[in-house]
């Protein structure tokens, strides 16, 4: 019976290669004299010499899909540290590697497989943009990229293995330009490859998510990427689909009491059945149809709630698009050959770790397989053998995995994110937290403003103080007593300054300036919109309670966007609606609520 595993696989290996097999690296740097070409090289050989690194890049990969980027530089210097040491110990006549024989193969072999890992990096995360003909179109210059990338990580490569191997050896340090340059030539080669096998799943995602509107793609990526959870395991991926789920039905709910209170039961009759199996559909986690959200928008797409609440269907029925490309249950979603019940529940190794009834089948197994009748029946307790069985086991599924993570299949939802998430198609927009009437201007810009100003109003401000002082009023101004009460009349700490040309009202974080042109009464102006600063104010406090004060910069910004730039209450909403659905999707549905409790309010203050 063998060792180990690993000793049966490399048994197997040496029963099927042929005798007197050279590896294609070998054929590639030092050929046979026929089989030189351009540099000494043999370049025929490079195809095969791709195939033969596949098993030894596809465990980097697989354990950097495991464990993270930690996974792959393990692997991949583990790999090249025995090398490292047998080349050394050669390069020293033979003697018995000594402390800084390991310390030159630990260090040499750690900068190669993060020179690796760098240069593999486009070649494994380069990913085609939207869908159709323009993201296959991409694939092309992503794979020269590629290529060129892993070419320089591989020169650089050979040279720190070609220090590694030579220095402070009898040989003495040595660099071998030949080397260095096939080596750049081979990975190259490699990352090419890879980018180009990825370009099969790119093709097959632009074929997939071709279906999906690009507009409601990327509204649909960037919110889910907003979620801020990472895609990186089924698990999760299965939490942000849940997450994006249960806030786009209550946004969906919301939307729909919106448009039926604004447009009347007339209004809403007439679409009601329309609007009832389209959500029926979308609960039962299908997609509708296009001809179904065209009529959609043909009937509710002319009033602006109608158009928000067909928005939100059109977002779930692209979220019912996607869990519909893998496995999406019991909170797992994956997608691949990886992920289908065969090769997830019988094939990989942590479902059998994880089932007693699998662990007692799975030792059973591994005794039968591994050795004689009487050893079977000393190993159906023996850990060993569930070992062995776990490890070939771990190796299949490992290349599986593998395979649908170059191909992009594994993770759709991460798919998505990645090629429609911050596009510009989506609608969403962050809310600029600065004033209308606040921007910075140079010391010289602000000089002529002013000067224009002043001179632009000079006639009106004289007849104004005109009329104000024959009615007995405070000239505005002019430095009066009620001008100087307005601030410390102010609640809660707001003041109002009136300059010449201008004035500023301010209410905590919150300011409105405008010029005086066109304002009779000043105190009286400054009252009114104090007022509406302060009902807007609380909508802002209100707002900041449920989605925490991470977001404060963003409220703020809203808060002064309104008062400075909405000239209605549509408009005011419209600020409203863009800042919320910018917000993560686990906070939007409270703030719809703590908006919805305002909105009345808000309103109020536009009307005349």
């Amino acid at each position: 019976m063998a060792k180990s595993a690993g000793d049966a696989i490399a048994n197997v290996g040496r029963d099927i290669a042929p005798e007197n097999y050279r590896p294609a690296t070998a054929d590639f740097f030092r050929p046979r004299e026929a089989d030189k070409g351009i540099g000494g090289y043999g370049w025929g050989y490079v195809p095969r010499m791709i195939l033969e690194g596949a098993p030894g890049l596809a465990m980097d990969i697989a354990a950097g899909a495991a464990t993270g980027g930690a996974g792959f530089l393990a692997s991949n210097a583990a790999r090249s540290f025995g090398p490292a040491m047998d080349a050394r110990v050669e390069n020293n006549g033979g003697r018995a590697a000594s402390a800084s024989d390991y310390v030159m193969a630990t260090g040499s072999s750690a900068l190669q497989a993060y020179a690796n890992k760098l240069g593999l990096n486009p070649a494994l995360t380069g990913v085609a943009k939207g869908a159709g003909i323009g993201a296959v179109a991409q694939i092309p210059g992503q794979v020269a990229k590629a290529g060129a990338v892993d070419a320089a990580s591989g020169a650089a490569g050979a040279v720190v293995d070609q220090i590694g191997v030579t220095a402070g050896t009898d040989k003495g340090l040595t660099i071998d330009p030949h080397e260095a340059i096939g080596s750049a030539v081979a990975s190259g080669a490699t990352g090419g490859a890879i980018r180009t096998l990825r370009g099969v799943g790119d093709v097959t995602n632009a074929i997939r998510f071709a279906d999906i509107d690009p507009e409601v793609a990327g509204r649909l990526a960037t919110r889910i990427d907003r979620l801020g959870v990472a895609l990186d395991s089924p698990e999760q991926a299965y939490k942000a689909v849940k997450i994006a789920d249960e806030a786009l039905s209550a946004a969906t709910s919301r939307a729909r009491r919106d448009y039926g209170m604004s447009a009347g039961q007339k209004g809403t009759e007439a679409n009601t059945e329309r609007m009832d199996s389209a959500e029926a559909m979308l609960r039962n986690g299908y997609a509708l149809a296009p001809s179904h959200l065209a009529e959609l928008r043909d009937a509710l797409g002319g009033h602006r709630l109608g158009r928000r609440y067909v928005e939100t269907l059109e977002e779930r029925s692209a979220l019912n698009q996607v869990k519909d490309t893998g496995r999406f249950e019991d909170g797992y979603f994956a997608g691949g050959f990886s992920s289908s019940p065969l090769v997830d529940d019988m094939i990989n190794p942590a479902s059998w770790l994880r089932n007693p009834t699998k662990r007692a089948i799975g030792g059973i197994g591994a005794a039968l397989g591994f050795g004689t009748e009487l050893e079977a029946i000393r190993a159906v307790a023996a850990p060993a053998a569930l070992a062995k069985a776990l490890a070939v086991q771990g190796a299949a599924y490992g290349g599986i995995r593998a395979i649908d993570g170059i191909t992009g299949s594994r993770n759709p939802l991460k798919e998505l994110t990645s090629r429609f998430a911050g596009d510009a198609s989506s609608r969403s927009s962050p809310v600029t937290d600065a004033p209308l009437m606040t921007r910075t201007l140079s010391d010289l810009e602000e000089a002529r403003v002013q000067e224009a100003i002043s001179r632009a109003v000079a006639p009106l401000r004289k007849a104004t103080e005109s009329a104000g002082e024959a009615q007995g009023q405070p000239l505005v101004g002019k430095g009066s007593s009620e001008d100087a009460n307005a601030a410390s009349e102010s609640p809660r700490g707001s003041a109002e300054r009136i300059a010449l040309q201008t004035i500023r009202i301010e209410s905590g974080p919150y300011v409105v300036e405008r010029p005086r042109e066109g304002i009779a009464n000043v105190k009286a102006y400054a009252a009114k919109t104090r007022s509406h600063m302060e009902t807007r104010a609380q909508f802002g406090s209100d707002l900041e309670a449920v989605v925490g004060p991470q977001h404060t910069r963003e409220i703020e910004g809203l808060i002064n966007k309104i008062n400075n730039q909405a000239r209605s209450a549509d408009e005011a909403a419209s600020f409203v609606e863009d800042a919320i659905t910018a917000l993560p999707w686990d906070k939007q549905s409270q703030a719809w609520d703590a908006y919805l409790k305002h909105e009345h309010k808000i309103a109020s203050t536009f009307r005349r």
